[in-house]
């Protein structure tokens, strides 16, 4: 639980430009951007005095320590904010969120890429997703209809934003979703990550032009005030503070993993970080765990050869490079291309394919803040310089395009915390294609940059410095990159070595996209249009008599809903056992009007049991304090007092054999609220989703076949027999595998094989209380 000392109880937030001044975290996170045009940051930024008593939390009871420095608990009571950290990690893949590993010798990587979109955005945006909808729950407590806040989210994209902010997002009550990415430069995965959403309240636009485009774009609809007052816009960008605080975690939780797994490195010595760079947010995180107080030696930026950072660090300039001739940014000859006609050059990078990064500005206005204090006057008079100079250096970045050099002392400071490297193409493919030869392991060609700048850096640092280098995405989502680089591979198959099964058929999946010009104006009436449709399509549905869904056709928005976080679990068939689905169609569209949930026999015990779990998990939460003390030893001998064959029935292969996609799909459904669904019930299903900030339950159920296969473990065949027609207990969301390796067989579980047919049968149960408890 949280302590006193954690939490900052006066923490508020300004502008970078200097016009908004004593703002709530609340009102920051909702607004996004300043209404003079600047990104919030807080007052100051806190110090982590006990910061090395961290060292051995796990990645959710850190993120709860960082976060309580930063937000107030008069505005998220402590264990309102853990509910909202648990259900935004419990989706991740690997039980570490972001697990380090050893590349070469002081060369460590962190994989960021384990969250639904497979993209280190994840990290950020299942957090805001998350607590978009806490804040707006809070919000419309009691209201109906127009009165409730209805938060219009526009958001541009390179391509991982996007479909991370739509994994974030998608059916969440109150909440629209527009996506804008620049038309054809996206990568082929991005793109129907993206597009292949057709949830409601998410919509996609494919603007003719680039990221910086897709960018203004943004910016424009957030300066004007009209568009603001009458959309209530959010925003998911890196603009939005909550996301750099989000991802300041990862630092930290990295450092302590090196000290855990090197014989040589302990806890006070330094390291350096290495960051693939584009819009400057997630090496800006870096620089506020710097900042805390982390032991940080160097934070590396690694651009691409759209290197307007690099050239900064180098000359103290911070300036668009004309679109033609030699000196044309990505125009060199050492890249063998010419530069794009805008100005921003088309790389294997494609995140990274950025004129002007946004973050940037949250780093120079504590560059100005620190010029402005040399002068000895008070906090005040520094706030207003470095707020009058950063609005500067923004018009002229705007007007002349850049500004610079800036003062000696303003650079130099910079150069204190940064180095920067640019990384060409060639030089991405071949690190890609090099790493793959020496050490088995593909990396995605922002993480090459990465490597490449860390390898670099390793000959100019200290000795034996560890360098930790962020691997920002998963390889399948840049197919063309990964492929080139390793063409000539004999033993390489994209395929079998890269793929994840979430990607198999995405290009067979009903796409919604709308193309637009790149005109801020005309984004904004058709942002409009689908909100005033959307909103006017859930009035409809609201007055039918029979509580009509919104028209959508069952065999795609079923499953694609039910099975948001983990796609391949699941198929329509599984559910008859435990529930009864019966819809009412559209005689005119085909699509379906309604749909009644009703429980089988075997469902109903199984929603029964469900509930008694409920409540065993949460007396346990609030015995420890904290979910990682609710074990599976603890939980089952919690269980025991109310049956006693759970003990045997708790012994599952949801970790060992099924793998962590689908204990982690445990973790998601435990922390969303279940209806109790009785046999005499008889639900329908409406859109939306149902609030789950003050409930917290758990959903363990497994339900067995006698097509199932054959056993092979004594706790299996118990386990079968005990359930032949209806369901079982299992897992906790903390079970350790060196446990659940001593419970179950060494020769996997036929039924729990990830893919099959009957392989998912453990998670039937979960998905029909899934169903059940979201609400639609």
């Amino acid at each position: 639980m949280a302590n006193d000392s954690t939490h900052t109880q006066s923490q508020v937030y300004l502008s970078t430009r200097g016009g908004d001044y004593g703002l709530s975290f609340e009102t920051v996170v909702l607004k996004g951007l300043a209404a003079d045009g600047g990104l919030f940051l807080p007052h100051e930024i806190p110090a982590a005095t006990e910061w090395q008593s961290w060292k051995d939390l796990s990645y959710q009871e850190l993120a709860f320590q960082i976060f309580s420095l930063y937000i107030s608990r008069s505005e998220i009571p402590a264990e309102d904010l853990q509910g909202i950290i648990n259900r935004s990690y419990s989706t991740f893949r690997a039980q570490e969120v972001t697990p380090l590993v050893q590349l070469k010798d002081n060369l460590h990587l962190l994989e960021l890429f384990h969250g639904p979109s497979y993209s280190f955005k994840d990290c950020a945006l299942q957090f805001l997703g998350n607590l978009f909808e806490y804040l707006l729950a809070r919000k419309n407590e009691g209201k109906e209809g127009k009165d409730r806040h209805h938060l219009t989210v526009v958001g541009a994209t390179s391509g991982d934003t996007g479909s991370a902010a739509i994994h974030g997002l998608r059916g969440k009550k109150d909440v629209s979703v527009t996506i804008l990415h620049p038309k054809g430069r996206v990568s082929p995965i991005q793109e129907l990550q993206m597009t292949t959403c057709t949830d409601a309240n998410v919509h996609n636009l494919a603007v003719t032009g680039t990221f910086d485009d897709c960018q203004d774009i943004v910016k424009a609809l957030f300066g004007d005030p009209e568009t603001n007052a009458s959309l209530k816009l959010g925003a998911v960008n890196s603009i939005n503070f909550s996301r750099i605080l989000a991802q300041i975690v990862y630092y930290f939780y990295s450092y302590f993993s090196l000290a855990k797994k090197s014989s040589t490195f302990k806890v006070g010595d330094k390291v350096r970080f290495v960051v693939p760079t584009g819009n400057f947010g997630d090496i800006l995180a870096g620089y506020f765990a710097t900042r805390m107080g982390l032991p940080v030696d160097k934070l590396v930026i690694a651009t691409n050869e759209n290197d307007i950072l690099d050239r900064f660090w180098k000359t103290g300039k911070y300036e668009k490079q004309p679109a033609k001739g030699p000196e044309a940014q990505g125009g060199l000859e050492i890249d063998g291309v010419k530069a794009h006609e805008e100005g921003v050059k088309e790389t294997l990078s494609p995140a990274m394919d950025i004129l002007v990064s946004s973050n940037f500005e949250r780093l120079l206005w504590f560059l100005a803040y620190e010029f402005a204090a040399t002068v000895g006057m008070d906090v005040e008079f520094n706030r207003k310089q470095a707020g009058q100079e950063v609005a500067t250096w923004l018009k002229d970045l705007k007007v002349k395009g850049g500004f610079g050099p800036v003062y000696v002392d303003v650079l130099n400071s910079a150069r204190k915390t940064f180095e920067s490297e640019r990384v060409s193409d060639p030089e991405t493919l071949e690190t890609i294609k090099s790493i793959y030869e020496q050490d088995g392991y593909i990396l995605d060609p922002h993480s090459s940059i990465g490597v490449t700048a860390s390898l670099r850096s390793a000959q100019r640092a200290e000795a034996n410095l560890p360098h930790i280098s962020l691997c920002t995405a998963h390889p399948a989502k840049f197919a063309g990159a990964v492929e080139l680089a390793l063409k000539d591979e004999k033993d390489f198959n994209f395929q079998e070595k890269v793929l994840p099964e979430e990607f198999v058929g995405l290009e067979k999946l009903p796409k919604r996209v709308s193309d637009v010009s790149n005109d801020w104006k005309a984004v904004r009436e058709l942002v409009k249009e689908q909100v005033e449709k959307e909103l006017s399509d859930d009035e409809v549905n609201v007055a039918d008599p029979v509580s009509g869904s919104t028209w959508v056709n069952l065999e795609v928005w079923l499953v694609s809903y039910l099975t948001k976080m983990r796609p391949h679990l699941f198929t329509l068939p599984l559910l008859s056992g435990l529930v009864s689905i019966s819809a009412a169609a559209n005689t005119e569209s085909g699509y379906l009007a309604t749909v009644t949930l009703a429980p089988t026999a075997s469902g109903a015990e199984a929603f029964d049991l469900e509930e008694k779990r409920a409540e065993c998990f949460q007396a346990c939460y609030k015995t420890y304090g904290n979910y990682n003390s609710c074990t599976r030893e603890g939980v089952a001998q919690c269980w025991c007092n109310e049956s006693d064959d759970w003990v045997e029935r708790e012994e599952d292969c949801v970790w060992d054999i099924c793998g962590p996609s689908a204990y982690n799909l445990y973790a998601t459904v435990l922390r969303r609220v279940c209806e109790t669904v009785t046999a005499s019930a008889s639900q329908t299903i409406e859109t939306g989703s149902t609030s789950s900030d003050e409930r917290i339950t758990s959903t363990f159920a497994e339900t067995t076949s006698k097509s199932a296969g054959e056993t092979t473990s004594k706790a299996e065949a118990s386990r079968a027999q005990a359930t032949e027609t209806s369901t079982s207990g299992s897992d906790s969301t903390t079970a350790s595998s060196e446990t659940a390796a001593a419970t179950t067989s060494a020769e996997p579980n036929r039924a729990c094989k990830r893919g099959s047919p009957l392989g998912v049968s453990l998670v039937l149960t979960i998905g029909a209380i899934y169903l059940a408890g979201m609400a639609f």
